[in-house]
């Protein structure tokens, strides 16, 4: 029994280190952009004109761009902690960084607050994510909808995609990709007609302090990136993954900065703060003839809807993995079950805050709860270069098995 039981231990590890042969099973530079993109230009898309507004006025357009330089800085030494350890994730490298050759039980137990600090932030930003969602269609299609009957309907319909493996759900952020930037380019439209470049004026207001707060209230529209310790497992070569990383943030950082300004010139400093959802009521301007559709945006909420479900499948889709990985339960059973586990503790943190205003405050800090996990993330990855953990680029986590 005992040579029997060593035969299956051995099988297990070789499972767990088998190479990805497989291409139809990794991630092109495409899905990767793809899917980043989607994870992070989600709900705060919509909310963020108005809160830096408030916080930094017009200068909100420099916090912006300061803001994408350094998460740049930040994804750029994450991507250097990936390229030490291709084809893993961070559920299969954190260990190897803490633990030993000798000892391989305590580098698991070291890694248990790791793990626990980034379920829980995925667990909050997930719910901020969704409850913000649940209040804007709330305020401005279902009028009547209770929140409650609007969130759980989302919680529902993305337990279904996190089941799934991240290479096909890959494919869905691959498909809706394209289809988000017809937001965009009516934004530009509506602040090209009726935008004044009076109202981005004065600029160079802010104090140091201010700026600051504005920074982390950015923070949570940045959020996302750094799922990529997950995905990176996927990576086709995860040596070009800064190309793709650095036009990620470029384009991110562009639409924000664009829907600010558009919003800015719209409506002006001070009106703007009156407004819960400023891009909203931008598409709510627009009118055209070559729109046969009496309110248009109605079609803008229905691809910003589609693009909220993907942001939140996407975070989703982290938990479950890593749970799944942690327990070796990878199979669609599994998956289900874990998914399911999620379903009560989500929809507890999403009506947890009473208001939309408490909401903001939990917005607030879910910015800076981001800043701890790249904190934990650059500690992971100085510790890798001190103590000269590397991963092998011949062997590939088991995500990379069909």
């Amino acid at each position: 029994m005992e040579s029997i039981k060593n035969y299956w231990i051995k099988e297990r590890k070789k499972m767990e280190k088998k190479p990805a042969t497989n291409q139809s099973n990794t991630l092109t530079p495409y899905q990767i952009l793809c899917t980043l993109y989607l994870t992070i230009v989600g709900i705060g898309l919509f909310s963020l004109p108005r809160t830096l507004s408030k916080e930094v006025g017009s200068d909100g357009i420099w916090v912006i761009m300061f803001s994408g330089l350094i998460v740049w800085i930040l994804l750029f030494f994450i991507t250097r902690l990936l390229q030490l350890f291709p084809g893993q994730t961070f559920v299969r490298f954190v260990p190897e960084i803490l633990g030993s050759s000798r000892d391989k039980k305590m580098g698991k137990i070291m890694s248990i607050p790791f793990f626990l600090l980034f379920g829980i932030y995925y667990l909050f930003t997930m719910a901020s994510v969704i409850r913000l969602f649940g209040e804007t269609l709330a305020g401005a299609v279902f009028l009547h909808t209770p929140v409650e009957a609007i969130v759980i309907v989302l919680i529902l319909a993305t337990l279904v995609a996190a089941t799934m493996k991240p290479y096909l759900l890959a494919k869905v952020n691959e498909f809706v990709f394209p289809i988000t930037f017809i937001t965009f380019i009516l934004i530009i439209l509506v602040a090209i007609k009726y935008g004044e470049v009076t109202n981005l004026l004065p600029l160079f207001q802010s104090n140091p302090e201010q700026i600051w707060k504005g920074m982390l209230t950015t923070g949570f529209s940045f959020t996302g990136y750094e799922i990529c310790i997950l995905f990176a497992g996927y990576y086709q070569n995860t040596k070009k993954a800064m190309r793709v990383h650095t036009l990620l943030i470029l384009l991110v950082t562009i639409v924000y900065v664009v829907a600010f300004v558009a919003s800015l010139s719209l409506f002006g400093q001070y009106e703007i703060t009156k407004l819960q959802w400023p891009l909203l009521e931008m598409v709510k301007e627009y009118k055209s003839p070559l729109f046969v559709l009496e309110r248009f945006e109605s079609g803008v909420i229905a691809i910003w809807v589609t693009n909220v479900f993907v942001n939140v499948a996407n975070m989703y889709l982290f938990l479950v993995q890593m749970i799944s990985q942690l327990y070796h339960s990878e199979s669609h059973p599994g998956r289900k079950w874990i998914a399911w586990l999620f379903v009560p503790i989500v929809y507890a943190l999403v009506m947890l805050p009473k208001h939309v205003q408490e909401l903001n405050d939990w917005m607030y800090y879910v910015g800076i709860m981001n800043l701890v996990v790249v904190g934990a993330i650059l500690f992971l990855y100085v510790v890798a270069l001190f103590r000269r953990r590397k991963g092998d680029s011949r062997h590939a986590s088991s995500l990379s098995s069909p």
